[in-house]
């Protein structure tokens, strides 16, 4: 397993939490409507998939897997900080992530869950 990898799965609780309290609040459209995700995190040396389903299960799977709605391209060692504090602090100031969207779901649900993962 990778590091990114194992970043990514340490942050899926945190997902799944804000996730279901999306989708318990709102028992019809908003989150239910862009789920299920796939989310592709690349760096120089390793990539990893974040799959969340239908139900807010979400998981971290090796290398870039299947069609993705979001891709996030960002150094290996910011990544990995971000991910560990769950929030971005002052020294991240002009450090930035490339984030591309690939679906307009992928936009829509980033912005909902995108602080669970520090970004």
């Amino acid at each position: 397993m990778g590091q990114l990898r194992d970043a990514l799965g340490a942050a899926c609780p945190e997902v799944e939490g804000r996730a279901r309290a999306r989708l318990t609040a709102e028992p019809s459209g908003g989150l239910h409507d862009w789920l299920p995700q796939r989310w592709a995190f690349e760096t120089e040396t390793e990539s990893a998939t974040l799959e969340l389903d239908g139900t807010g299960h979400a998981r971290a799977i090796d290398g870039s897997q299947g069609p993705v709605d979001v891709s996030i391209i960002w150094t290996l060692p910011d990544l990995l900080e971000v991910l560990a504090a769950k929030s971005r602090s002052a020294s991240f100031v002009g450090k930035n992530p490339k984030v591309r969207f690939r679906t307009a779901n992928g936009q829509r649900a980033f912005s909902l869950l995108r602080g669970a993962l520090g970004l």
